[in-house]
């Protein structure tokens, strides 16, 4: 009769649930149906109150599934949260051993520490309970999978590195998979270990089929690839992703990046040719090319061309990102010379700048650029204004230096 009590409550059967307890009054072991049908009624301190004291009874079924109540009800009523819930159902693990729903009480802890922050100790609770059960291993699979993603997350690149070297089994083939792979090589990237991003993207290359995923893994391997100023292996990086029916934002990006490695290839003046196709979208990455290869007055204006339109109607205060761009507008064209283009810039585009986090460097650069080029490296530091200082710095500080 308790189980058939507790069964009722717990399925929400709510009259047919007390009025067996009523009629089984002085019927012992009724306790926990009733704290159940107390919690079901939304009584939740008077239920709390009778979890609590089962917990500190001699029915162990009875006190594990108290405690696990109890601990999912605190969880509900935001009294504890995710980490130290998953600690006190862990206890219920010794308190009372049943296979039926040892699974599920260590799926619900593991997705509990997923939750809280902790992937890499639900994946060691899952991959422990995989071995305990290996005929539930397809159960748990998807959980193991979830958690170690989210611990490669979670892990410092390197760490994540070796979870990935270590269970790169169960890596899914389909779009989490390709996800967390990508994921792994951005932060690889941003550790400055492009290798190890480069090999990583040509697995994603390999297991994914021809689509969104994988033109975005194609671009970024292209993109590494141009860092490594290997332009023909960008573009058939580019070539062997490509796709139809792209999210515009990615058919700009690919674009951009195949006219900076066709570029990269070419010759004489001609160079710059591979951005023209792309019209007003090309003008901000024919800037950056032409600033790596020093010619810094066509950098300046192919900036400026861009610039015209992208603030044209703003006002104070400019977004971040286009603060950046007026300040290396001016940079650029300091390291040109262009004393009118400096004269010219200030007026038009000072107003506009102030108050910003640029405007001191901007006014530096447009009234002293001998001054404000010696200052660059501070400004690319804190303003990030180029991808790649340019290499005439060390020319203008000396010249810096005998003005003073």
């Amino acid at each position: 009769m308790p189980r058939v009590a507790e069964a009722l409550a717990d399925a929400r059967q709510l009259p047919a649930a007390r009025a067996l307890l009523d009629g089984g009054q002085i019927m012992p072991g009724l306790e926990l149906a009733r704290a159940i049908l107390a919690e079901r009624q939304g009584e939740g301190e008077a239920a709390l109150a009778a979890y609590d004291a089962m917990m500190g009874g001699r029915d162990r079924r009875m006190r594990a599934e108290a405690m696990r109540r109890a601990t999912e009800l605190r969880l509900a009523r935001g009294e504890i949260d995710a980490i130290t819930a998953a600690r006190n159902l862990e206890q219920t693990l010794f308190a009372w051993r049943n296979d039926a729903d040892e699974i599920a009480n260590r799926s619900r802890i593991a997705a509990l520490r997923q939750e809280g922050g902790d992937a890499t100790g639900a994946l060691a609770l899952l991959r422990e309970a995989a071995a305990l059960f290996p005929d539930r291993q397809a159960v748990l699979q998807p959980a193991i999978i979830r958690a170690l993603i989210g611990a490669m997350e979670q892990a410092t690149p390197l760490n994540a590195v070796a979870m990935y070297d270590a269970h790169r089994e169960l890596i899914p083939s389909g779009g989490d998979g390709t996800a967390a792979l990508t994921m792994l090589a951005e932060r690889l990237v941003a550790l400055e270990l492009p290798e190890r991003a480069v090999a990583l993207l040509n697995q994603v290359m390999a297991r994914t089929s021809p689509g969104e995923a994988r033109a975005a893994a194609g671009a970024r391997l292209a993109m590494l690839h141009l860092r490594g100023r290997d332009a023909p292996r960008a573009l058939a990086a580019l070539a062997a992703s490509h796709a139809a029916e792209l999210a515009p934002a990615l058919q700009r990006e690919r674009a951009l990046l195949e006219a900076r490695a066709r570029a990269a290839q070419g010759q004489g003046q001609g160079e710059a040719s591979a951005f023209a196709a792309l019209g007003p979208d090309g003008d901000e990455a024919l800037a950056e090319f032409l600033a790596e290869r020093r010619n810094f007055a066509g950098a300046a204006a192919a900036l400026g061309r861009h610039l015209d339109r992208a603030v044209q109607g703003q006002s104070a205060p400019l977004q971040p990102g286009l603060v950046r761009a007026l300040v290396r507008q001016a940079a650029l064209l300091a390291l040109a010379e262009d004393a009118p283009g400096l004269a010219g810039l200030r007026v038009a585009r000072g107003p506009i700048l102030a108050g910003s986090p640029g405007e001191a460097a901007f006014n530096l650069l447009t009234s002293d650029p001998v001054r404000g080029l010696a200052d660059l490296p501070r400004l690319q530091r804190e303003l990030e204004l180029f991808r790649v200082l340019p290499a005439r710095l060390d020319q203008l500080r000396m010249r810096s230096a005998m003005a003073r």
